[in-house]
């Protein structure tokens, strides 16, 4: 069977107030001690499978969960064990044989018979449950306050789950909004299991998610196709936010969730005439403020590191990269942001309620294409004048030009692979040039607003008006190439993709 839940993490600041507001009904409190098993080169981790044992009071029960495709639900399959001798049981991957989740477990370790399972790593959790009764669901919210464990290293938890155990998928979603915003909890989809498997390898954080193809090809639904997209985008969101939420400080961990949010904001901007698609105003702008404020937190990171290399190499004589009049929000704040993480449940709500859904729109390729086409055009005329424009005008060219990109990579599985990516090598050479032609113009600005207090910083302003009249010329000539592509979405004559 399949479950749907929310985790969120619970700051230390409000652990007090969410067990007062859990022990306002009824609740029970387990201890629960689960061996998580896995081979040594986590090949069940690889295929999104988790196997444990898990003692829950003096009963035990043999789970295995897999992912379904949506980042609030897991296909589960439990056995229970019930009381066993000192020691616990045994595993015993055949307990899961009837379910489709265990032929797939069975089928991957026949492929691979030198797998062995072993205990890679453990959890130890006191958990705080209640059942509560909302818009005709039932629901049961779990708070874990413990660990794990693998080997000397230990990860601490204090985690609230929302699971739905009946009733409409709805009130799930508002339930986990209200808490959320109650007491400033935050979405987190990096899993107990996915957490072990860190730990385990010495790591405090996963690898930063990059963008992934839709699962649509010409069969689906328009508002199957558009929540399948949005669905993909958060697949890049999520465990980006989850990580900068809970204060990795890598940049590219800031830069792909921005590129998450990015393509999230194209299919919004593009393709919701696909299908009606409920889009709070409150929701959109939270998006667009986090956006905006990871931009300035990537600016200070990146492009003052790079502008700055660049600076010293000429000999400036003030090279530091000037501090904003406004410091911009750390990255994990601005993720934590109550009406930021409301936008991605509501988003989340949004894509499990449209893909169980019966889907009778129409094929979705037509409206597409005819998008491509339009900022295919766009950026064609642009070419021609790039050098002239003024500066925010060339910035917009450079959005249209991510725009057709991520359009175009959504695209993909519905023409053929070659095409699609013979157009998109065709956009690389821009969107380098306009990156680079990008920072130069942030960097101008932001030296010029220092130079009252610091006459120095006049240097790095001509300087950098100096590159850019060059990136200029070479976003130009990057552009003509584009309009010179072959527009995979108009290809004659050629069979299509398969179904």
């Amino acid at each position: 069977m399949s479950e749907l839940e929310l985790k969120f993490q619970v700051p230390r600041t409000s652990l007090a107030a969410v067990r007062r507001a859990l022990s306002a009904g009824k609740t029970q409190r387990l201890h629960l001690q689960a061996r998580y098993h896995d081979t040594a080169d986590g090949l069940l981790a690889a295929h999104s499978l988790a196997l444990r044992l898990r003692q829950e009071g003096r009963a035990w029960m043999q789970t295995l969960k897999g992912s379904t495709g949506h980042l609030a639900q897991r296909e589960e399959h439990d056995v229970a064990l019930g009381a066993v001798g000192r020691g616990g049981p045994s595993l015993d991957v055949q307990r899961h044989h009837d379910s489709a989740i265990g032929q797939a477990l069975l089928r991957l370790l026949q492929e691979h018979p030198e797998a062995e399972l072993q205990q890679v790593y453990a959890t130890d959790v006191w958990r705080t449950h209640r059942v509560l009764s909302r818009s005709g669901a039932r629901i049961e919210l779990a708070l874990d306050e413990g660990c794990i464990i693998a080997g000397n290293a230990k990860h601490p938890l204090c985690e609230l789950e929302f699971e739905l155990k009946s009733g409409p998928p709805a009130a799930l979603f508002e339930l986990a909004q209200a808490w959320s915003e109650r007491h400033g909890l935050w979405l987190d989809s990096v899993s107990k299991a996915q957490r072990g498997q860190l730990l385990a390898r010495g790591l405090a954080f996963a690898e930063p998610v990059k963008a992934g193809t839709p699962t649509i090809d010409r069969k689906t639904g328009a508002a199957h196709t558009l929540a399948q997209i949005v669905n993909g985008c958060l697949a890049q969101v999520l465990p980006n936010a989850s990580e900068v939420a809970a204060g990795c400080p890598t940049p590219e961990h800031v830069h792909q969730l921005r590129v998450g949010l990015r393509r999230l904001r194209t299919a919004w901007r593009e393709l919701t005439e696909l299908a009606p698609m409920e889009w709070p105003a409150a929701d959109a702008q939270a998006v667009d403020t986090a956006f905006a404020a990871l931009g300035a937190a990537r600016d200070d990171q990146v492009v003052g590191g790079h502008i700055t290399a660049r600076l010293q190499a000429a000999g400036a004589p003030w090279p530091q990269w000037p501090a904003a009049a406004d410091a911009p929000a750390l990255p994990a704040a601005t993720v934590q942001d109550a009406a930021f993480q409301r936008a991605l449940i509501g988003l989340l709500a949004y894509t499990h309620d449209a893909l169980h859904q019966p889907d009778d729109t129409g094929a979705p390729h037509a409206l597409i294409a005819k998008r491509l086409q339009h900022l295919h055009g766009q950026l064609t005329k642009a070419a021609k004048r790039f050098e002239a424009l003024p500066v925010a005008e060339q910035h917009r060219v450079r959005k249209r030009l991510k725009r057709l990109r991520y359009l175009a990579e959504f695209a993909a599985p519905l023409y053929r692979r070659p095409d699609v990516d013979k157009y998109l090598r065709a956009l690389r050479p821009a969107q380098d040039a306009l990156g680079q032609h990008n920072d130069e113009a942030v960097a101008e600005a932001a030296y010029r607003r220092v130079t009252a207090e610091e006459p120095r910083a006049w240097f790095a302003v001509g300087w950098l008006l100096g590159q850019q009249a060059e990136s200029a010329r070479q976003c130009a000539q990057a552009l003509r190439q584009v309009a010179d592509a072959p527009p995979f979405w108009r290809q004659r004559g050629k069979k299509r993709r398969a179904d």
